[in-house]
Order: structure tokens, then sequence, then C-alpha cells
């Protein structure tokens, strides 16, 4: 299980810090078994992909690719990628706070996603 980023395992690291800040407003609905994002040239080992990319999976628990241009939801939370993969966790319906992610959404991309209300604050 080591060779798994995100939800599975843990690594210590000389992290002496935290933070967190809330990009969801609102979850109302997962897409069930989520997905798994395969280490890549673009997802190296210890990259973090942000909470509020845009996902793509064809079932549950699947193959996911992020940032595609017919995004089935967005992750829900911060993912590190791990040795081989990471998992990620999909919101397909809720209210999404835009100014405080650091992922990139596109207007496309935006209108593929009708389950969620994306809320920029001033």
């Amino acid at each position: 299980m080591s060779n798994y980023g995100n939800s599975f395992g843990y690594k210590v690291t000389d992290v002496t810090g935290v933070e967190r800040i809330n990009v969801w407003d609102r979850t109302d609905e997962f897409f069930p078994g989520g997905g798994v994002l395969t280490k890549s040239s673009t997802n190296k080992e210890g990259d973090t992909i942000p909470a509020g990319t845009p996902v793509s999976v064809e079932k549950p628990g699947g193959a996911a690719t992020i940032n595609g241009a017919n995004p089935i939801g967005l992750t829900y939370e911060d993912a590190v990628m791990g040795a081989d993969c990471c998992t990620l966790t999909i919101v397909t319906k809720g209210v999404f706070l835009v100014s405080r992610t650091k992922a990139t959404v596109s207007t496309a991309q935006q209108a593929k996603l009708p389950g969620i209300t994306f809320v920029k604050e001033v």
C-alpha cells in the first residue's frame, strides 16, 4: 500500500506547519468510488493535485484523467501523487468557492458541470 498516494498509508516528512482552506461551501453528491490517477510525466510522485481540479473517469474507482474537456466533477480535496498513483474523491454536485482554489476550471469545463455552482467571492 505504500505506493499509493493520498488516502492509502502515510509518509513521515519534515513538514512543521499546516494550511487548510475550505474550497467547498457545500457538497451534495460524490461520484461513487472516486477515481485513480496514475503517475506520469505530468503527474510526478510528490506532486499535489489541488482541490477543485476537473476530473474525468469512466466507472467508479476507475482510471482518472484531470483537466480534460469533459469532466464529470471536481476533486474534493488536495491529493498527493504517490510512487504509483493517487486516489481522487470527486464531487458531482455542490457549491464551489472558485476564489479559494489553486486549480484552474475553464468556462467550458464549468458548463459541463451543471450540478456544481461556481461562486466567485469578492
